[in-house]
C-alpha cells in the first residue's frame, strides 16, 4: 500500500471471507508494507489497511481502504529431470 503522510503508523488485517468477521491476521505496523513471519496455507485471502494518526494530542484511525486479495499458491518444485534420463551402458 502507499504511505500516508499524516499516518504514524498502519493497522492491516488479512481475513480468507472479504467481511473479516474473523481475521487471521492482525497487525500494527510502523511500514507501509507487511510481510507474515508465519506463512498462510494455500487458498485466497482479503487484506485492507488503515491509517493512524498518533501523536501526543491524536489518536486517530482512518477509514479502511478498500479491500485487496491475493491468493497463496502451494510450491511447486520442479522435478529433477536428470533422474529420469536415459543412461548408455553399452554402444
Amino acid at each position: 500500500w502507499s504511505s500516508l503522510p499524516a499516518a504514524g503508523q498502519y493497522e492491516l488485517e488479512v481475513a480468507a471471507t472479504a467481511n473479516f468477521a474473523a481475521p487471521l491476521v492482525e497487525e500494527t505496523t510502523m511500514d507501509a508494507s507487511y510481510q507474515a513471519a508465519d506463512p498462510l496455507a494455500t487458498g485466497v485471502y482479503y487484506w485492507r489497511v488503515r491509517g493512524r494518526n498518533l501523536s501526543e494530542t491524536c489518536d486517530v484511525a482512518g477509514e479502511w481502504s478498500a479491500v485487496g486479495s491475493f491468493t497463496v499458491e502451494k510450491e511447486v518444485i520442479a522435478p529433477d529431470f536428470v533422474a529420469f534420463m536415459p543412461l548408455l551402458v553399452r554402444p
